[in-house]
């Protein structure tokens, strides 16, 4: 099993060790309760087994699980944890021990898959899209009998070749079937048999030394009595001593003393082996010798030639010296020898020496050298890659090259390691994992640049830059996305294993690597499923698509996320980006003709006598604004459009932020994401006045020049301005309303239309909701200077659910000078509509005795959406801190229950900006939590949920007694 713990994954092997929600379950064993943990966590389980097992049964099992899941059968599987009495196994240990192979001997293929090659597929079952629910039958390439035994004969260095046959049933899965179940998962068998046996035969071998070792210390080994061994001390040697051949044969007779052991068993064949005791000699014995030796040379050379008896000393494997027979050697008259040792030159043999060991290291290192600085371009080349993407002129096919040829080296180190035999060093395996992960990045890496090129294609093409075959592009992006996110999952995956062997900061960089691929996946998946209305905004068939666009100011906070001091008409038709136009909003309210009558609290609060286009984001529900606004635009200006747009400056701001600082040249200035506000402000606000098309000219000439440099970005500033807008969508400061049934459900799907979202679940289980809904009415912009944060308490008893949260502000406007002031703010608090409210009250922050409770006319409580709407006024003054305090329950009955689910789901407001939100769940005594989502503290006995507001946060708690 696989807890996912944000930056780590951590291994479990009991379920009751796990505390977390899971991601993935990986079941070897076809285990009830590890499904049914699966199933209750919504994790992917992935099952596997091996042909030998009932794997049918478990089948039929799975589909009655109501889990998603996939099973995997492996055909062939083998390395190491196989059983060992598995074909393959019984015929690697007889190679080993030099045994007849039990082969069949009709030279049979059979379908052999290396475990690495199974590891593979488990992971792609797991993380390829459309997987759910399938069985994955997986066997590798056919293998001949005769090759197997060859392969075997020459890895294992066998001396005997017999094939004595195999008598048990052989499985083989067909052909068709293994190459449909390669063709789905995208994948064909990567090791042969010669490569992905080595490992096994490693294994077998030491399996077979340790077992001789523990052979041989059982045993007790009688050994034969051992001769004396002779010692010989030379004495250091001031000078060269010469002596003659003869005369040193002589000394020799002379002093050596024979000793011939007595043994009892067999004294006669001893006295063929006499064993020598040498004397040692003194430096000055050997001086007289070769001055007695001198005098006799003449003599020497003149005598005639004779035959003479030597002795032949050998010395035997115990350092004793024997004379091993006497034989007749016949000298010829030659120069006598004159040394008893001739000089050597040390030097030269110690450079020489040197010399060869030199050489032999320096021929191990080139390949170690090499490794490494494969290893090293390969890192470059992977973490170049945002550069080369960058680049506007790169070619897309020299990028491909310089990444399969990345891969295709760190392959062939891969496959020197295996061939040198380095990877049964931990080092060295550790080195391979490395390897292996470089790899697949670079893999990863190459699949970008197709998606990217694709993706860069249409963006010309919706620019203007190039045609485009739509159909044909979105189905060829679709695919390319979904290869892209099951490389990234496969990446991640091995990124989840051990890497306590690398160093901290390598450590943290994978880390973060996971983090990034688990985004990225995300991202994936949502580009796949936004392509699904993609068409349909771009008018690709249905003609001219115009929207709304509206400009909020979220200084100024309102309900879809701030003032509307502008608006613009986005045109696209045919896949093209037409035309946006910016428009003063007063412009518009000006054609209004009639009145329209506003909501009570913008008549009695904000003291407007008629309802306009400027203030008709009201409503809570983004599609409900989005009808309200187009009703107006249709009074006003007489215009239609197919949705609307709601963009806050917190999104525009992000745009620039990937632009980069942009020059209005008609205003001379520079806006950038840092200083946005304060230019919008100066030239919208400070002055404007009746009949003024000041804020048109300067956020329309803006508009137009963001446009322009949006269309220049290429390359990885294209991507990062698609995550940038994403980012905003799932924040909800960008959020889109469309009027085509279809795409609208889609968007719908994706959390990207701002409706209420509509929390449930099923069982023992409480389903939450907190949606807090602000709008500024003081004609000022007071949220610039206001600071609040979130506090959510849950208390969990046998018969109710308990819920106080505080909102914290605190204003640090100086004065009441334009643009600070009070906040003066009608807050929408929805809740679950069956709760009991029990109070609202507002205190001081540095006083809670000055607590105020709202008296129920000073509420406004309604049904909305199916959430119970909690209305009022509260005011925040200028440098003081108020605290608003909600409470309310709902009955639960958990007498004679085992288990409880709490699921909160609380939704952030566009505009809200940098908000902290602080969750607290108690819990009954006697239970305790069995799972958590996201990551909690415990204190005392309670769970602490600490997070940033800035997008929907989820918080599920689960608890047994």
């Amino acid at each position: 099993m696989i807890e996912d713990k944000r930056d780590k994954w951590e291994e479990r092997g009991d379920l009751n060790e796990v505390e977390d929600k899971l991601s993935y379950v990986f079941d070897f064993k076809g285990e009830r309760k590890v499904w049914d943990k699966a199933g209750d966590d919504g994790a992917k389980l992935v099952v596997i087994l091996s042909n030998f097992d009932d794997w049918q049964e478990t089948e039929e099992a799975l589909k009655n699980s109501g889990t998603n899941w996939r099973l995997v059968v492996g055909w062939g599987v083998y390395g190491l944890g196989m059983r060992d009495d598995d074909l393959i196994a019984k015929v690697v240990r007889e190679a080993v021990r030099n045994e007849s192979l039990s082969l069949p001997q009709e030279n049979r293929a059979l379908r052999l898959l290396a475990i690495d090659d199974f590891i593979e597929v488990v992971l792609r079952a797991c993380f390829l899209s459309g997987t759910e629910g399938e069985v994955f039958e997986v066997a590798g390439e056919e293998v001949r009998s005769e090759k197997i035994a060859e392969i075997l004969v020459s890895e294992a260095k066998m001396t005997k070749v017999e094939l004595k046959g195999y008598k048990g049933e052989i499985n083989n899965l067909d052909k068709v079937r293994a190459e449909a179940v390669w063709s789905k998962l995208r994948w064909k068998p990567e090791f042969e048999f010669k490569d992905g046996v080595k490992e096994l035969l490693q294994y077998y071998f030491s399996r077979m030394d340790e077992e001789n070792r523990t052979l041989k210390k059982s045993l007790k080994i009688k050994k034969n009595k051992v001769l004396p061994k002779f010692e010989v001390e030379v004495e250091e040697v001031e000078e060269v001593v010469e002596v003659e051949e003869e005369e040193v044969l002589e000394k020799v007779k002379e002093e050596v003393e024979v000793v011939v052991p007595k043994e009892p068993e067999e004294p006669e064949e001893m006295e063929e082996l006499v064993p020598l005791k040498i004397w040692k000699k003194n430096k000055e014995e050997l001086i007289r010798l070769q001055q007695a030796e001198l005098t006799k040379e003449k003599e020497e050379e003149e005598k005639p030639e004779e035959e003479e008896v030597v002795e032949e000393v050998e010395e035997n494997d115990v350092g004793v010296v024997e004379i091993k027979e006497i034989k007749e050697v016949k000298l010829e008259k030659s120069k006598p020898m004159r040394r008893l040792r001739k000089k050597v030159d040390w030097m030269g043999m110690k450079i020489y020496g040197i010399f060869l060991v030199a050489i032999l290291l320096l021929l191990m290192l080139v390949g170690p050298v090499k490794w490494v600085w494969v290893t090293k371009r390969a890192v470059d080349v992977a973490t170049g890659f945002p550069g080369l993407v960058n680049a506007a002129k790169q070619d897309e096919n020299e990028m491909v090259k310089d990444l399969e040829e990345s891969v295709i080296k760190v392959r062939e180190t891969q496959e020197s390691l295996d061939a040198w035999g380095l990877k049964k060093l931990a080092i060295f395996r550790n080195f391979d994992s490395g390897l292996r992960v470089v790899a697949d990045l670079l893999d990863l890496e190459k699949e970008s640049v197709r998606v990217l090129r694709l993706g860069e294609n249409m963006a010309e093409g919706v620019m203007g830059e190039g045609e485009v075959e739509w159909e044909s592009s979105i189905g060829e992006l679709e695919k390319e996305l979904t290869i892209l996110e099951s490389k990234a999952g496969i990446l991640q995956a091995r990124l989840g294993g051990d890497w306590n062997w690398l160093s901290r900061d390598w450590r943290q960089k994978l880390s973060k690597g996971m983090i990034v691929l688990e985004e990225l996946r995300g991202y994936l998946g949502t580009g796949k499923r936004s392509l699904a209305f993609l068409p349909e905004i771009l008018g690709v068939n249905n003609g001219r698509k115009e929207y709304l666009m509206l400009f909020q100011n979220e200084m100024e906070l309102r309900p879809s996320g701030g003032f509307i001091g502008s608006y613009g008409i986005l045109t696209f038709e045919g896949g093209k980006l037409i035309n946006l136009e910016i428009k003063d909003i007063y412009a518009a309210d000006g054609q209004l003709k009639g009145h329209v009558e506003p909501p009570w609290e913008i008549r009695d609060i904000l003291g407007e006598g008629g309802w306009y286009m400027r203030d008709a984001n009201w409503r809570a529900s983004f599609p409900v604004v989005a009808a309200d606004l187009q009703w107006f635009l249709e009074k006003e200006t007489g215009r239609k459009v197919d949705g609307v747009i709601g963009v806050d400056l917190a999104s525009v701001g992000e745009i620039l932020g990937v632009t980069g600082e942009i020059y209005v040249p008609d205003f001379k200035e520079k806006v950038g994401k840092d200083n946005l506000y304060e230019q919008a402000e100066f030239y919208s606000e400070n002055q404007f006045f009746p009949g003024s098309n000041q804020k048109e000219s300067f956020l329309g000439t803006l508009g137009k020049q963001l446009y322009e440099d949006i269309k220049a970005l290429k390359g990885m500033k294209r991507v990062e301005l698609i995550k940038a807008m994403v980012d905003m969508l799932e924040s909800n400061d960008i959020q889109i309303a469309l009027n085509d049934k279809n795409a609208g459900m889609e968007v719908a799907r994706l959390g990207w239309d701002g409706s209420l979202f509509n929390n449930s679940c099923e069982g023992d289980c409480l389903a939450d909701y907190l949606y807090i809904v602000e709008a500024n009415l003081g004609v000022n912009k007071a949220n610039y200077f206001l600071y609040r944060n979130i506090e959510q308490l849950v208390e969990i008893s046998l018969g109710a659910v308990s819920r106080v949260v505080k909102i914290n502000y605190e204003n640090t406007a100086k004065n009441s000078n334009w643009p600070g002031g009070d906040y003066k703010n009608y807050m929408r608090v929805y809740l679950p509509k069956d709760v009991n409210l029990s109070q609202v009250s507002i205190y001081d922050g540095n006083d809670p005795s000055s607590k105020k409770i709202y008296m129920p006319n000073e509420l406004k409580i309604a049904q909305v959406a199916g959430k119970k709407e909690v209305g009022f006024l509260m005011t925040v003054p200028v440098t003081k801190k108020r605290v608003v305090e909600i409470r309310y329950t709902s009955n639960i009955d958990l007498s004679n229950k085992n288990k409880f689910s709490y699921m909160n789901y609380i939704q952030r407001q566009p505009g809200y900006g940098q908000t902290g939100f602080v969750a607290l769940v108690n819990y009954p005594e006697g239970w305790g939590p069995a799972q958590v989502q996201p990551v909690a503290s415990v204190i005392n006995n309670k769970l602490l949920f600490n997070q940033k507001l800035e997008k929907d946060i989820k918080i599920g708690v689960e608890i047994i007694k």
